[in-house]
């Protein structure tokens, strides 16, 4: 009896010791590329497809949605969003002065998203999307720093993180975290390999 029981500890103990990101499905894939996961309060939605492109660049782009249920309100910003390998490793998100001197693509990654909208399913087309701009490209309108949701409002923005060091293989985590959310929430994803440039 303690000998079958034994691996089962063993085992429970292997994955207590591993990062989140390291645990578990990955999130729920509501279209080609794209994912979703949530609390009650807070829904993210993201697209891998975008990264794929860039498998050779110093910065990867995530285009994201969120959209908040009810109240209090919440501040987001990039400092809210950190990029999880899997091996644990977290990369915050780039800052915009290190996007805006080292990074020539924006204008393109904004043109990869016309051709290729991020598909946020029917939970967004009830609430009120606000304006958003983290990175906004050299002539693509004014920067936001952050952005407040509200009772039923959302947002779209794309954001840029440091290639991680073992490049884009493996499942990947983005986390949300943050004054007036109560823990963090986690959307857990793959970047398609099909699409990579080599």
């Amino acid at each position: 009896m303690k000998k079958s029981f034994l691996p089962i500890v063993g085992l429970a103990l292997l994955l207590a010791g591993l990062p989140a990101s390291a645990q578990g499905a990955l999130s729920e894939e509501i279209a080609l590329d794209t994912y979703r996961d949530g609390s009650e309060r807070l829904t993210v939605v993201l697209g891998s497809y975008p990264a794929s492109r860039h498998e050779l660049d110093a910065f990867i782009p995530i285009p994201v949605a969120i959209g908040l249920e009810d109240s209090p309100a919440i501040t987001l910003s990039p400092e809210n969003f950190v990029l999880v390998d899997p091996d644990g490793v977290e990369y915050p998100a780039a800052g915009f002065g290190e996007i805006r001197n080292q990074y020539r693509k924006a204008a393109y990654d904004r043109s990869l998203l016309r051709l290729r909208p991020l598909v946020t399913g029917p939970g967004f087309a009830r609430k009120l999307r606000l304006p958003s701009n983290f990175y906004p490209a050299r002539s693509d309108g004014m920067r936001f720093d952050d952005v407040e949701l509200s009772r039923q409002t959302w947002i779209a923005d794309v954001l840029y993180f440091p290639m991680p060091d073992g490049g884009l293989n493996g499942p990947l985590t983005l986390r949300v975290a943050g004054k007036g959310i109560a823990s963090p929430v986690e959307v857990r994803f793959e970047v398609p390999r099909s699409q990579r440039r080599s």
